[in-house]
C-alpha cells in the first residue's frame, strides 16, 4: 500500500462508527493524511437516530435531519482534529450509503475507507444486510472494517495476520501488510489455509498422496518467499500452513495470537457469482475478533473468473 493521503470514514454515529473514526484518526496522524467524514441521511421509520424533534412536512423533515447530522459530524470532527488531523465533513442526501461512500471516495481521491461493521450473521444478516459487505463487493479501494470498541481501536496495532492464497489480490494484501507493519513496527503472521474438496480422497488414486505432498511443498515454498520479502524490511514474520476452511483458519489464528488486524485480498464478487461462491473475506469479516483490511488487485492484473 502506497502512502495514505486521504481516508474516507462513513459514519452512522453508532459506537462502531465512532471506533472507526478513532482508528482512522490514528492512521491519519501516522501518515499525515486527511480524514473525510461522510454521512448519508436516513429517514427514521420508527425512531429518530439524531435525537431531533421531527416536523411533519417532508421538506422541513429533511432539513431537520441534515442539521442534526451535521451537528453530530461536527462533534466527531472536533474529536479527530484534537489529534492534530485535518478533517472535512459531508452530509449526503443519497438514500444509498454505499453510493455516498463512492462519491466521497471520488471527490477526495481516497486511498482508504475506514468503517465500522456489526459483522451480522444468520437471519439478522439475511434481513438487514451489511453496508460494509456491499462496499467490499462494489468499491475498488482498500476497506478497513473496524469491529472493536473505541477504547480498543485507540490502541496501537502490534500484531497483524496476513492471509494469503497467492492470487493477484493476495499479492496486493502482502504489499499492504508489509507497508503497515513497517510503519507501525508490528509483527506479521502469514497464513495459508489448505482446503481440499469435501469429497477428496487421496487413496482413490495411487498418485493422490504424491500430488498432495507436492502441493504442500509448493505452498511452503511460497510462504517462505513471503517471509523473506517481509524480512528484508526488518519485519518480524511467522508463517503458518494450516488445513481447513480459510475463514475458520484465519479467525482461529487471529484469536490465538491476539492480533489487532487481519489483512487479506478479496475478489469482490457481485451478482450470481457472489450468491453461488460467497466471499472468504465476507465470512472472515463476520467471524473475525478484530479489524479486517480487505484489498483488491488493480483491474489490469486480475485473472478472469471462469
Amino acid at each position: 500500500m502506497d502512502r495514505i493521503r486521504s481516508i474516507v470514514v462513513p459514519t452512522d454515529f453508532s459506537a462502531l462508527a465512532e471506533a472507526a473514526a478513532v482508528r482512522a484518526a490514528n492512521l491519519a496522524r501516522l501518515e499525515g493524511a486527511q480524514v473525510h467524514l461522510v454521512h448519508a441521511v436516513a429517514v427514521p421509520l420508527v425512531a429518530d437516530p439524531y435525537g431531533s424533534s421531527l416536523p411533519t412536512h417532508l421538506g422541513e423533515l429533511w432539513e431537520a435531519l441534515r442539521q442534526a447530522a451535521q451537528e453530530q459530524l461536527e462533534q466527531t470532527r472536533k474529536t479527530i482534529e484534537a489529534k492534530g488531523v485535518a478533517v472535512t465533513t459531508q452530509v449526503s442526501d443519497s438514500l444509498d450509503p454505499v453510493g455516498s461512500i463512492a462519491e466521497a471516495v471520488r471527490l477526495h481521491s481516497a486511498d482508504l475507507i475506514v468503517m465500522g461493521t456489526h459483522g451480522r450473521r444468520g437471519l439478522q444478516r439475511a434481513f438487514l444486510g451489511s453496508v460494509t459487505e456491499r462496499a467490499l463487493s462494489t468499491l475498488d479501494r482498500p476497506i478497513l472494517a473496524v469491529k472493536e470498541e473505541s477504547a480498543v481501536a485507540a490502541k496501537p496495532i502490534s500484531k497483524i495476520v496476513l492471509a494469503v492464497d497467492f492470487s493477484p489480490h493476495s499479492d496486493r494484501a502482502v504489499e499492504a501488510a508489509a507497508s503497515l507493519a513497517a510503519r507501525l513496527s508490528a509483527s506479521v503472521d502469514v497464513v495459508h489455509a489448505f482446503d481440499l474438496p469435501a469429497d477428496y480422497n487421496p487413496y482413490l488414486s495411487a498418485a493422490g498422496t504424491e500430488v498432495e505432498r507436492k502441493i504442500e511443498s509448493n505452498i511452503l515454498g511460497r510462504l517462505e518467499a513471503i517471509r523473506e520479502q517481509l524480512g528484508q524490511r526488518d519485519i518480524r514474520v511467522h508463517t503458518h500452513f494450516r488445513r481447513g476452511h480459510p475463514d475458520t483458519v484465519i479467525t482461529d489464528l487471529a484469536t490465538q495470537i491476539g492480533c489487532q488486524l487481519i489483512v487479506m485480498g478479496t475478489r469482490g464478487l457481485t451478482g450470481l457469482e457472489h450468491v453461488l461462491l460467497g466471499s472468504v473475506a465476507e465470512r472472515t469479516l463476520r467471524m473475525a475478533p478484530c479489524s479486517v483490511l480487505c484489498v483488491k488487485a488493480p483491474a489490469s492484473s486480475r485473472s478472469p473468473i471462469r
